[in-house]
């Protein structure tokens, strides 16, 4: 047996082992219990001066259980402090802790990236000194507000360092009663999509002019202010005139273009106040408000305006590296303190813009009851147009085309409309009002498919195959997009030498941009088409044109044949036009031939081909069919 300590005595014939539950205490807390075994004499019996060193002890044990639990404690704290660091800097959010006057005590690294400045130079400044939408007395007020609360939200915006502006998403929370916990969320990407959003919405994102939607409320608008003043508004609806033209030859993207280029004309036009807005494709309206009281005055106000507008339109454009010329057609209503639906508003300055175009276009026309009826009349008519081709009204006429020796060699193939009510309409009765409203694609196609077909009939005929025939082409169906597909299905579809089909083409069609006119031609004439110019010499076109285009033939305008003499300086221009092109290799048509003395002086200055009524009219396809082809030897 071990021997006991010296101040252990024993009884060894009552020795009996007893336990005893001691609290292990430290800083007032509750570490646990030790037990501890004793051996004692009988029960009870444990020596009183062992109680000592027992306190001791288990106090030793107390005070390791402590410092072990301090350390377990500040080990978990430092895990998790690091974890709501990494936390905090791993995200896209930044945050701050703050002082009760702004003043940062902490920040994460979000934020850094956000204002571009390093930490240590963030720490040295003032929350208000990176506030855009608040001065610094209005931070510290909303500082002390939170403060007081214990939490808000609110967004706000920040200066970057490069002196952009960050538009921010802030909750701030109040810890301590005098500290604030800020999280905050770069925004600026979700306001730039709303505010695209809400461009989109109200603006026309071609040209930024107010949208359709947001022109009916201008609109709106004007129309109480007239109720609410007594003064007149001027509503302005204008479209560019041959605007498809320049858009189908240039391309859309020279389209878009001009329409930007002319949406800031008119923007540098009008008043402060007034509104420029885009209706749709090259449809813009003007709303002008605060006109006078004055009828009459008010009616020379919006018409000033209109005036100031039109001629910056009427000028060159440079689009596409190629100079071109727009006008614009211009209708004007007037209305005060009338309550009128905005649509009959519209209605009214269209009707007066259609009536500007069927005058000429290039002008300002105010709203009428007159015109109102003439638009009535218009609408009827278009109705009637579009019906015509499907009812069989329209009707081909034939003009022959003869040499000077009296063989046929062709003839001209014209449109004309067999109209119900006001009988048989040429081509300048009705074409413009077909161009404007897009049916001259298909009558256009219908006509050169008639040829196509006549030239295969007098392909299989004896003494008529070599007969050739001629068609007009309008430069908007020429310029559309499917023309020269369609082209080459008819040549595909019909077998004739493609060089007995001739098509006409205007002088005036080279006045909007004749590069891309040239280089379609350029394509017909690689099918083999013959590309004739027709009018030649009744505008100002030049004579280069002559060598500059693919042309084979050349009709001389009628105005100057018909007043022809030996004389007259006519006769120079004519007899130029014909030295020229003969000189080119080309062939010259002299239109409009009604006396033998116009024939003889064509004749003694090189001129052998003629069309005009001393040989004969045009005549309906039928007729010249049975009663011309046999009075003429054909070539």
């Amino acid at each position: 047996m071990t021997p006991l300590a010296p101040w252990v005595k024993v009884n060894t014939r009552a020795l009996l082992m007893q336990t005893a539950a001691i609290p292990l205490l430290a800083l007032a807390s509750l570490y646990g219990l030790a037990a501890l075994g004793v051996a004692a004499l009988e029960k009870g019996s444990i020596e009183t001066g062992a109680g000592p060193v027992v306190a001791l002890v288990c106090m030793l044990g107390a005070v390791s259980l402590s410092a072990m639990a301090g350390w377990a404690y500040l080990l978990r704290l430092l895990l998790r402090l690091d974890i709501a660091e990494t936390a905090l800097s791993s995200g896209r959010d930044g945050y701050w802790i703050l002082d009760r006057n702004g003043r940062f005590l902490d920040i994460n690294q979000n934020y850094c990236r956000m204002v571009g400045y390093t930490r240590a130079e963030i720490l040295a400044k003032n929350i208000a000194d990176f506030e855009a939408v608040a001065s610094a007395e209005q931070v510290r007020a909303q500082i002390k507000r939170i403060l007081a609360s214990g939490t808000e939200s609110f967004e706000t915006r920040h200066q970057h360092r490069d002196g952009d502006w960050i538009d921010l998403e802030i909750t701030a929370t109040r810890v301590a009663e005098r500290y604030l916990v800020v999280f905050l969320r770069n925004v600026s990407g979700r306001k730039l999509t709303e505010a695209r959003a809400h461009h989109l919405a109200f603006f026309d994102d071609l040209t930024a002019l107010p949208n359709r939607r947001l022109m009916q409320d201008r609109i709106e608008q004007a129309l109480l202010s007239s109720l609410r003043t007594g003064k007149h508004g001027a509503l302005v609806f204008l479209d560019l005139d041959n605007f498809k033209l320049i858009n189908d030859s240039l391309g859309h993207a020279a389209g878009d273009d001009l329409l930007v280029q002319s949406a800031q004309a008119l923007r540098a036009c009008v008043r402060l106040g007034d509104t420029v807005a885009r209706q749709g494709g090259d449809e813009l309206v003007l709303v002008l408000e605060r006109l006078s009281q004055d009828p009459g005055l008010a009616a020379q106000q919006a018409g000033a305006i209109a005036e100031k507008c039109r001629l910056a339109l009427a000028k060159a454009f440079l689009v596409a590296g190629t100079e071109v010329f727009v006008t614009a057609s211009f209708g004007v209503a007037l209305f005060c303190g009338e309550r009128v639906a905005v649509d009959t508003l519209l209605q009214r300055a269209d009707s007066a813009m259609y009536q500007a175009k069927s005058l000429g276009r290039n002008r300002v026309v105010f709203f009428s009851a007159d015109v109102e009826q003439r638009m009535a009349g218009r609408a009827r008519f278009e109705a009637e147009l579009s019906r015509a081709l499907s009812a069989g009204q329209l009707r081909l006429h034939l003009l022959p085309l003869v040499d000077l020796s009296g063989q046929l060699l062709g003839a001209e193939m014209l449109l004309r409309w067999q109209h119900p009510q006001r009988g048989l309409l040429k081509p300048e009765d009705f074409m413009r009002v077909a161009e404007e409203t897009g049916l001259i694609g298909p009558i256009g196609a219908w006509v050169l498919e008639a040829a196509c077909q006549q030239l295969v009939r007098w392909a299989g005929e004896p003494g008529r195959a070599n007969l050739r025939l001629s068609v007009n082409i309008s430069l908007v169906q020429f310029l559309q997009e499917g023309f020269l597909s369609e082209l080459v299905g008819l040549l595909a579809a019909n077998p004739f030498q493609p060089s007995r089909l001739a098509l006409e083409f205007s002088e005036k069609m080279l006045n909007n941009d004749p590069g891309a006119v040239a280089h379609k031609m350029a394509q017909v004439a690689d099918l083999g088409v013959c590309i004739a110019m027709d009018n030649f010499g009744a505008g100002l076109s030049p004579l280069t044109h002559l060598r500059r285009l693919p042309l084979r033939q050349v009709k001389i305008d009628r105005s100057l044949i018909q007043t022809l003499s030996d004389s007259d300086a006519d006769l120079v221009l004519v007899s130029t036009i014909i030295s020229l092109a003969t000189k080119l290799g080309l062939e010259v048509v002299a239109e409009g031939v009604e006396t033998q003395v116009s024939r003889e002086i064509l004749q003694n200055n090189g001129c052998s081909n003629y069309q005009g009524f001393l040989f004969s009219q045009a005549l309906p396809a039928e007729e010249f069919e049975a009663n011309l082809l046999h009075r003429w030897a054909c070539a």
